[in-house]
């Protein structure tokens, strides 16, 4: 009885869908990205070598990995909340998506770099998101509640993994990886991003002591 009481507690609780949908949008764009459609990006649009494209999606995950512990400290000693760490990576996510697009072939490589370290830097902000359900739940239900965030994690690259290329190759069925199509994912995910932190503005914030 007290399984039931909890998980009506939790789905009827309108922080846990806030935070939801952010870590649907939030991991579904940067598995998106990380996972499938930076090495066509960068090989296809941007020319670079085979080699060249792994270091940078290496380096994005350098920035996820340094990212998580530094960001868990600064949410814990320095600000003291996690909220607003969490939003300002939702944004900053959103505006690397956006400088994804102006980007060329021409780029200087020490542009390009930065960008995707910073990208798996700001990605790895969305881990706060279980400690803030936790911080926002009643003590009994921790587990609930980050394994029901959990969930919409792992379906977000499920849906934008194939989302953004269903939309691509409908866009542009001829030129479906062409600079016009990436445009237009990226514009996408820049979109859900801004929306998600709009509406994570909108969950509870509760200052670390």
């Amino acid at each position: 009885k007290q399984a039931f009481t909890n998980l009506s507690l939790l789905l009827t609780n309108r922080d846990y869908w806030f935070i939801s949908v952010a870590t649907f949008v939030r991991y579904g764009t940067f598995a998106a990205f990380q996972a499938l459609w930076a090495g066509p990006f960068l090989i296809e649009v941007m020319g670079y070598s085979a080699i060249r494209t792994g270091n940078l999606i290496l380096l994005m995950n350098v920035g996820f990995i340094i990212g998580c512990p530094l960001l868990g400290t600064l949410s814990d000693r320095v600000f003291k909340t996690r909220k607003g760490l969490i939003v300002f990576c939702l944004l900053l996510m959103g505006t690397i998506f956006l400088v994804l697009n102006a980007l060329s072939p021409t780029t200087s490589l020490f542009v390009v770099a930065p960008i995707f370290f910073a990208f798996g830097l700001t990605a790895s902000g969305g881990m706060l998101m279980y400690p803030h359900i936790k911080d926002l739940m009643p003590q009994e239900m921790p587990g609930a509640a980050m394994t029901g965030i959990n969930f919409f994690n792992m379906l977000g690259p499920a849906v934008f993994l194939q989302g953004l290329g269903i939309l691509m190759q409908h866009l542009y069925p001829e030129a479906s990886r062409g600079p016009a199509a990436f445009d237009a994912a990226f514009l996408v995910c820049m979109v859900c991003l801004a929306g998600s932190a709009l509406l994570y503005l909108f969950t509870a914030g509760k200052q670390l002591n």
